[in-house]
């Protein structure tokens, strides 16, 4: 909503640019020149990654989105993910690990202090 108006929104699902799926519904797709952005993947199995990782082809780029703070589930695919692509191999091989931090926050200032406060007691 903060980036696109109702109108392009709704022109770029028309045409098929725009399109949202559950993990479930993507078996046996073949992503060619593709821009795909699964988001809040933190709670995300490993095999429901592999699923998303193996539809992959030629020229797409995937972004795998989410936060393992908010994670429900211990050791989720997504953190084992995240450690196993954080290295210098990765990164000759095109693999990018990012992660945020507070510093990276832009909502409200009074989030940094929540978070402050919670590791405190977790």
């Amino acid at each position: 909503d903060e980036m696109l108006q109702a109108s392009d929104k709704q022109r770029l699902k028309r045409s098929n640019a725009l399109l949202g799926s559950p993990v479930n519904f993507i078996r046996g797709q073949d992503w060619k020149q593709r821009v795909v952005i699964a988001d809040e993947m933190q709670n995300a199995t490993m095999k429901e990654l592999i699923t998303v990782l193996t539809r992959m082809n030629k020229g797409t780029r995937l972004f795998i989105c989410g936060d393992a703070f908010q994670s429900d589930i211990k050791n989720s695919g997504f953190s084992q993910l995240c450690k196993l692509f954080d290295s210098e191999e990765s990164k000759e091989n095109g693999v990018y690990h990012l992660a945020f931090d507070k510093g990276d926050i832009q909502r409200d200032e009074v989030i940094s202090f929540l978070l402050d406060q919670i590791e405190e007691i977790i």
